[in-house]
C-alpha cells in the first residue's frame, strides 16, 4: 500500500511539474472500458471531438491515452488547436461478445487532466452502430478540398467517409497535379472517367498510384497514416484497414452474404438481370440489378471505370468499362509493382480485392482520420 501511494504520488508530482513548469500546460486524458458488469473491456478506439473548435480525432489501441496542450496543435502533422475550457466529445467502441459496440458520450469542458471511464451497455443503452449507416458524421457533415470542392460525408459503423469520389487536382499543401494523357508509375497524373470533362462533377477524377500517394510510402498499418492526395486530417485506407472495416459491416447490408449492392451508388451502372454473368451466379444481388435498391450504407460506389496502358492499335492509353465498375485504391503494395484495390462490378455480389499496377487510374474515396 505504501509502494502504490508513493508510486501514485510520484506520477502526480512529475503531471504537476510538466503542466506548470514545461513550457505548455499539457492535459492528459486517460481512457478506458467497462461493460454492464463494470468489468474492463478493451477500447478498439476513442473518437474525439472538440465541439468548441470543430475538429475531430481518432485514438487507437494500444494508445488510449490523449495529449493535448493548451493553445497548442494536438501534433506536429496536426492543425487541430485545444484550448482550456472547450467542449469536448468522447466515445470510445469496443467489441463485446463477438459485437463492436458503443460506449455512453460523455460530453464536457475539457480543463484538467483526468482519467474517464466510458461505458459500455450493451443490452440497454447500446443498440447497434449501423443504426447511423447512411448519415452524415456526426459534427461534420462535408468536407472541402483545396480546390474548393464540398463533399458530403457519410457514417458507416464507426468510419467517417467521403460520400463522393475525390476531384481535386492539388495536394493539401496547393502543388499540382497535371493531367495524363499516358500511363506512368513515376510521374503523377490523373484523367477524366471515360475521357470526359462532364464526368467530373459525378463521378470524380481517376488517379495513378503516383498521384494518389504524393512523397508517402507504402503502408499496411490500420490506420494506415497515409494522408496522400486528401484533405488534411483525412487519409486513403491500406488493406489491413479496409478488410477491418469490412468485417465490422452490419450483416443488415448483406445480400446473400456479400456487400456490393449496399455500396453502389443507386444509378449509372450497367443494367444486370440477376442471372449467371460470365460464370457468376449472383442471384439478384448485384449493382446492375433494381439499381434502386443499392446503397443502403450511403457511400454511393459510381462505376467510374479506369485508366489502362493499352498498346494495341496503337493507342498509348484508354479509360475503360465506364458504367460497369467501380475500382479504388488502398496504399498498400502487394508486391514492388502491384497495389491490392478494391473493386465492383455491375454483375458480382462481393466488393472484390484484385491486384493492379501502379500506372492505372482509379478512384479514391478518403476517411477520416
Amino acid at each position: 500500500m505504501v509502494r502504490y501511494n508513493l508510486k501514485k504520488i510520484v506520477l502526480t508530482l512529475f503531471i504537476m511539474f510538466i503542466t506548470i513548469f514545461g513550457g505548455a500546460q499539457t492535459v492528459m486524458i486517460l481512457f478506458t472500458g467497462r461493460d454492464a458488469s463494470n468489468k474492463y473491456c478493451k477500447l478498439d478506439k476513442v473518437i474525439i471531438t472538440n465541439l468548441s473548435n470543430g475538429w475531430q480525432e481518432t485514438i487507437y489501441w494500444p494508445d488510449t491515452v490523449l495529449t493535448m496542450q493548451n493553445q497548442a496543435k494536438m501534433s506536429s502533422s496536426s492543425t487541430n488547436i485545444f484550448t482550456f475550457g472547450n467542449t469536448m466529445e468522447y466515445v470510445g467502441y469496443a467489441t463485446i461478445n463477438g459485437k463492436i459496440v458503443e460506449s455512453k458520450r460523455i460530453t464536457q469542458a475539457q480543463g484538467a487532466s483526468q482519467k474517464i471511464k466510458l461505458q459500455f451497455n450493451e443490452t440497454e443503452n447500446v443498440k447497434d452502430i449501423g443504426r447511423r449507416d447512411g448519415q452524415p458524421c456526426h459534427g461534420m457533415p462535408t468536407v472541402t478540398d483545396v480546390d474548393g470542392n464540398i463533399y458530403h460525408t457519410v457514417q458507416i459503423g464507426s468510419w467517417c467517409w467521403m460520400k463522393e469520389n475525390l476531384r481535386t487536382t492539388r495536394y493539401a499543401n496547393g502543388n499540382k497535379i497535371p493531367q495524363g494523357s499516358e500511363p506512368s508509375t513515376t510521374k503523377a497524373y490523373w484523367y477524366y472517367p471515360d475521357n470526359n470533362p462532364a464526368n467530373k462533377e459525378t463521378y470524380g477524377l481517376l488517379y495513378n498510384w503516383k498521384a494518389i500517394m504524393g512523397d508517402y510510402l507504402t503502408s499496411h498499418a490500420i490506420p494506415s497514416g497515409v494522408q496522400g492526395i486528401c484533405p488534411d486530417g483525412w487519409h486513403i485506407m491500406s488493406i489491413q484497414e479496409f478488410n477491418d472495416f469490412k468485417r465490422h459491416i452490419d450483416k443488415k447490408h448483406e445480400c446473400a452474404g456479400k456487400h456490393a449492392k449496399a455500396f453502389a451508388s443507386t444509378y449509372g451502372w450497367k443494367e444486370h438481370d440477376g442471372a449467371v454473368t460470365y460464370g457468376y451466379p449472383e442471384k439478384g444481388c448485384t449493382p446492375g440489378y433494381d439499381q434502386v435498391t443499392n446503397n443502403s450504407t450511403g457511400f454511393g460506389a459510381l462505376p467510374a471505370g479506369y485508366f489502362f496502358k493499352s498498346y494495341s492499335y496503337g493507342r498509348s492509353g484508354e479509360c475503360y468499362d465506364f458504367g460497369e465498375c467501380a475500382g479504388y485504391w488502398t496504399v498498400s503494395e502487394q508486391f514492388r509493382d502491384t497495389i491490392h484495390t478494391c473493386w465492383l462490378y455491375y454483375y458480382r455480389t462481393g466488393i472484390i480485392i484484385l491486384h493492379y499496377e501502379k500506372s492505372y487510374g482509379l478512384s479514391v474515396r478518403c476517411v477520416h482520420d
